[in-house]
This record gives structure tokens, C-alpha cells and sequence, in this order.
């Protein structure tokens, strides 16, 4: 089980797009390193730690690829390029 922050400290302090982005990669980190953690506890077999990376990177990847499919109608193309850039 990954415990994921929803909630900020300061709720009402402005948040700058950089720093929304920084907050959910770091989610889809800790989702992708709990993802292959179960992995190997079911079983499947990484022999070394460049799978483990290769397995971390296609999740990090897909989950990049749905933040992004979330925030598509929520703003604008210049913010989202930054969002994405900076999730990366």
C-alpha cells in the first residue's frame, strides 16, 4: 500500500505550477517503486536493478501519460506544457 499526500499543509497558500508538478511526480514515484515491489513479492523475477529501473520507467511513463490526459481540458496549452515539462 503506497500512502499518497491529497492534501497540502498550508491549503491556502498559492501553489505554482512547478510545484503541483513536483508534488504528483513524486506520487507516481513512490506508486511506480511500491508497483514493482509487489511484483517481485508475487513472484515475477528481476534479476538485476536495471529492470527494476525499466519496469519503474514504463510505469512513470504511463502515469505521465494520464496526468496528462487529466489535465487536457483543465488548462491551457502553454500550462500544460509547463505542468508535463516539469512532472518529467
Amino acid at each position: 500500500m503506497v500512502r499518497v499526500r491529497n492534501k497540502w499543509n498550508q491549503a491556502q497558500a498559492v501553489r505554482t505550477i512547478p510545484q503541483m508538478a513536483n508534488a504528483i511526480a513524486a506520487s507516481c514515484f513512490k506508486l511506480a517503486a511500491q508497483v514493482v515491489l509487489n511484483l517481485e513479492n508475487e513472484n515475477f523475477e528481476t534479476a538485476t536493478q536495471a529492470q527494476r529501473v525499466d519496469v519503474m520507467e514504463e510505469l512513470c511513463g504511463f502515469l505521465i501519460h494520464v496526468v496528462d490526459r487529466r489535465i487536457y481540458h483543465q488548462s491551457s496549452p502553454d500550462q500544460r506544457t509547463e505542468y508535463i515539462s516539469a512532472l518529467v
